[in-house]
């Protein structure tokens, strides 16, 4: 890539150590049990992390399981050692009884601990994959070996962490006090990367919030901030609350901590402990407290006043609302103070390998430095805009202006629309919101959108009001962010009426900022049909060449997931059709991709004449555990969904899976890397892929996009892929600046949250908001629909 035209190459440091050596030749796994002889079989497992790590080494102290070599038990289910432990046992399993006097919950019992020989890994192969010499062919052995030594890394780790009381250990350095009931310290994170340059450790430092407040009543207090908003304990910000205690530890009067299950849905001063008040129970609580609920104890009914609940330093595992919000804001670190955090990481890891006896028993090494790969940056595209033949090149944050310029290709001329305000006059006047409307004409006419009316009819309706098929658009003003609300619009608009709305909060309604009204300008283009620019055309979408873009959302209200498809419709790539359907809980991998394939297909061919001879398959949200899945299912459905058209049609298909949740980070010295930036050293050892920053990062440091490619019949090259998807960045129609992913990426995402409203009932009567109810007797239950035949080859998603 380094000789393609106006690529420049640099180096970039990324948040990995290079592991020098493992001196080991063999990693044994041991599987441990740990169980409680005086227990029932339903409870005699041994679950907390600790408690296992407690009793194994317990264990060892106590029976000789197999010399004096040094055994890295991961706390949950394995144990490995560089010698193989079981060369002195009678067979491949050796067991031993235990008691312990360290903690005072383990105390009044025995425990039967049991060793099973697992497996071996062989080290060097692990190198030899590195560098091509050799090949891991199962998927699953290597996972399994990078496994093996994370668990044995992370152990080393965390020896040189100040331990909490939920187990953990954390770092404070440059830690954050806060006033918000809890301080950030930092969760340092390991993670082994076997990729093209070598084996690293990837490193990760994530901002974690520790309680610094002695009581739950105090957490509570310092959550609601004013006092009168507490005093209705059904009051929706107990419901928030109800995230941050659960799963809170606490002691109770002295005694052993318990778990907390969530909060009472009545007040102190309503409920009974052990047949008597609670308030008499628990003496000493404030009289503004007694109408606060009370926290429920986990695997019990009983109930405790929040002032009674005394917390150690631990953990908060559920935030919400404000906190959360804090906890986002201080964890976003400039590039500079990342930089520091990681090299002081990497230097903590060498030290872990010089003192740690687990990772001295491997012979691990690392550098303790972060480590330095060469990267490229890609010139930045020149973009087609309007009027015809001009041209505009992004700034150095991939931003392009519009100013004295228009879209590429407007919209037809929008003739009937209208204004629905779901707020009273007194908040938007039909004299402002007449106002409203003739900015965004004129803001939609300085960009080339023709909108004929500039006095569109205005209407206060309340969510139920009926709203004109007749209309091409409608603009609806909304007086809050309900999702309730805003559903039920785009469900009756997209799947009844046939209408396209744009809808805009009434603070923007009111306050006609230019950035917010060419923003609705754009969108309103999209939607009816219009394209904002183009990206020079590339061979890799040559000759035709459909665009098809696939995301599975799991975030619903219906209690199932939701498939997302988007597909080019043009030659160019720049109008996409698209369908949603409903799809089982929490499942990735997509059922029935023929289908979606074939009619994706048929109406490819109903708009251009032709049938695509290339297909270039985006796939949004896979893990590393599903990318097999994905090739074996989505990528043989869409060969079935090609034949179903035609017999024997076989397009060239290239399928590249887009990855956002990663750990990998790169900077250019202490700054963020140039927009454009593609990384392709350290993507993993065998597989065909790259790192690209393709935006700017408003704060913090920037997130790459991590792509694999999966098959490549298109035969394109590794820098005809990346400036494909670099270039696609730029097309997304509703901004100008390029995005993080392609832009038909982002619509199969976008569509996927739009498209769970598309449900066959009221959207504001699912369960979710009407306190979990279901449906009563045989009523059918709630289901995706499809869009209107109206909106169905439109952008209305947008």
């Amino acid at each position: 890539m380094a000789d393609s035209p106006g690529v420049e190459d640099i180096e970039v440091v990324g948040n990995y150590s290079r592991v020098e050596a493992i001196a080991s030749k063999h990693i044994y796994v041991y599987q441990v049990d740990i169980t409680n002889s005086e227990a029932s079989s339903d409870s005699a497992q041994v679950r907390e992390a600790q408690h296992r790590r407690l009793l194994f080494a317990q264990a060892l102290d106590g029976g000789d399981l197999g010399g004096k070599h040094h055994v890295v038990f991961d706390g949950r289910e394995y144990a490995y050692s560089a010698k193989a432990l079981h060369k002195r046992w009678a067979d491949d399993t050796w067991q031993t009884c235990v008691r312990t006097a360290d903690s005072a919950e383990l105390a009044q019992s025995q425990f039967q601990v049991e060793v099973r020989v697992h497996r071996r890994y062989d080290t060097k192969r692990l190198f030899d994959c590195c560098t091509g010499d050799s090949t891991i062919e199962s998927d699953s052995e290597m996972r399994g070996m990078l496994y093996a030594l994370d668990s044995i890394v992370r152990q080393g780790m965390e020896a040189l962490l100040e331990p909490v009381a939920d187990g953990r250990a954390l770092s404070s350095q440059k830690s954050i006090a806060t006033t918000a009931g809890f301080d950030v310290w930092w969760d340092y994170r390991t993670t082994l990367r076997a990729t093209r340059s070598g084996l690293f450790v990837s490193l990760i430092a994530r901002a974690v919030p520790l309680t610094n407040v002695e009581t739950a009543a105090e957490l509570a207090r310092l959550y609601l901030k004013q006092q009168q908003r507490a005093n209705d304990n059904a009051s929706p910000v107990w419901t928030g609350f109800q995230q941050t205690v659960s799963g809170l530890r606490v002691s109770i009067n002295g005694a052993a901590e318990v778990e907390l299950a969530g909060l009472t849905a009545r007040a102190a001063s309503e409920l009974q402990s052990e047949g008597r008040p609670v308030l008499e129970a628990y003496a000493g609580v404030p009289a503004d407290e007694a109408r606060w609920p009370c926290a429920v104890v986990a695997g019990t009914k009983a109930v405790v006043p929040l002032h009674a609940c005394r917390i150690q330093r631990q953990v908060l595992g559920g935030i919400g609302g404000w906190q959360r919000k804090r906890l986002m804001a201080l964890s976003v670190l400039a590039p500079a103070a990342r930089a520091e955090q990681l090299q002081h990481a990497a230097q903590m890891l060498a030290t872990a390998c010089a003192q740690s006896p687990g990772l001295r028993a491997f012979g691990f090494v690392t550098d303790g430095r972060l480590a330095t790969v060469p990267a490229q940056v890609l010139p930045r595209p020149t973009l087609s805009v309007g009027p015809p033949n001009t041209r505009v090149v992004a700034d150095a944050q991939g931003n392009y202006t519009l100013d004295g310029r228009q879209v590429l290709e407007p919209a037809p001329e929008l003739r009937a629309w209208a204004v629905v305000v779901f707020a009273s006059q007194q908040r938007l006047s039909q004299a402002q919101a007449l106002a409203f409307a003739a900015q965004l004409v004129k803001g939609a006419a300085e960009l080339g959108v023709r909108i004929a009316s500039t006095r569109p009819p205005v209407f206060h309706a309340s969510p139920l009001a009926p709203i004109e098929q007749t209309l091409e658009l409608v603009v609806c003003v909304l007086p809050s962010g309900s999702v309730a609300l805003y559903g039920e619009i785009k469900r009756v608009a997209v799947t009844r009426l046939g209408v396209h709305t744009q809808c805009v909060r009434l603070q923007h309604a009111l306050g006609h900022r230019p950035k917010i009204v060419q923003s609705l300008a754009l969108k309103i283009n999209v939607k009816l049909g219009g394209v904002t620019c183009a990206a020079p055309a590339l061979r890799a979408t040559e000759p035709a060449t459909m665009l098809l873009s696939a995301d599975v959302s799991h975030k619903t209200e219906l209690g199932a997931s939701v498939v997302a498809v988007v597909w080019s419709i043009d030659t160019e790539q720049r109008r996409f059709a698209s369908c949603v359907v409903q799809h089982p809980q929490r499942q990735e991998i997509i059922e029935n991709f023929d289908a979606i394939i074939r009619h994706a297909l048929r109406v490819y061919r109903r708009h251009t004449g032709q049938k695509p001879a290339r297909i270039v398959y985006l796939r949004d949200g896979v893990s590393d555990s599903q990318v097999d899945d994905v090739r074996r299912v989505e990528l043989q459905a869409i060969e079935r969904g090609c034949a179903l058209v035609e017999a024997g049609f076989r397009p060239q298909l290239t399928a590249v899976i887009a990855r956002k949740r990663h750990h990998a980070r790169f900077l250019r010295g202490a700054q963020n890397c140039p927009v454009g930036t593609a990384v392709t050293s350290v993507v993993a050892a065998s597989t065909q892929g790259f790192y690209l920053i393709a935006h700017h990062a408003v704060a913090g440091v920037a997130r790459p996009v991590y792509y694999v490619v999966l098959l490549n019949q298109c035969r394109l090259s590794e820098p005809e892929l990346v400036a494909l998807v670099y270039r696609l960045s730029y097309t997304y129609p509703v901004v100008t600046r390029a995005v993080t992913m392609p832009a038909s990426l982002y619509y199969a995402h976008r569509l996927s949250g739009r498209g769970r409203l598309q449900t066959s009932s009221p959207f504001d009567s699912l369960p979710a908001f009407s306190g979990g109810k279901r449906p009563a007797g045989k009523q059918e239950p709630p289901h995706l629909v499809g869009a209107h035949a109206d909106l169905a080859a439109s952008m209305y998603f947008m």
